[in-house]
């Protein structure tokens, strides 16, 4: 949003536009029903993310896909969830992840400027 409304005075006053009906209609009609990898492809034509970047992303994006629509119903197949070559539910492949989770969120922050 900061992005594509960047030359808007009024937005450029705003603090917090949680209440503010358009972006409420943008975010609930748009971005909410828009998937994870089409939200990334859209990102990346608007700023430049880094390939490593990207790539940590793309593999959160699979892990939360497989735990929403795969593995959902049947926990007996814990280590089939796949991080970076071995279980997800191994204690060094979580904390790779949230390592790769916390450098992701960094770079989203600084580049909206949190």
């Amino acid at each position: 949003m900061d992005y594509i409304l960047q030359d808007s005075s009024k937005w450029k006053s705003i603090r917090y536009f949680g209440r503010i009906k358009r972006f409420l209609l943008f975010y609930d009609m748009i971005l909410a029903h828009i998937p994870p990898f089409q939200k990334l492809n859209i990102l990346k034509k608007i700023i430049k993310i880094p390939k490593k970047t990207e790539k940590m992303m793309r593999k959160i994006f699979n892990l939360r896909n497989v735990f929403s629509h795969v593995f959902t119903i049947d926990y007996t197949q814990f280590k089939k969830i796949q991080y970076k070559e071995g279980s997800i539910f191994s204690a060094t492949k979580f904390e790779e992840y949230v390592d790769d989770a916390n450098e992701v969120l960094n770079f989203v922050l600084k580049r909206i400027k949190w």
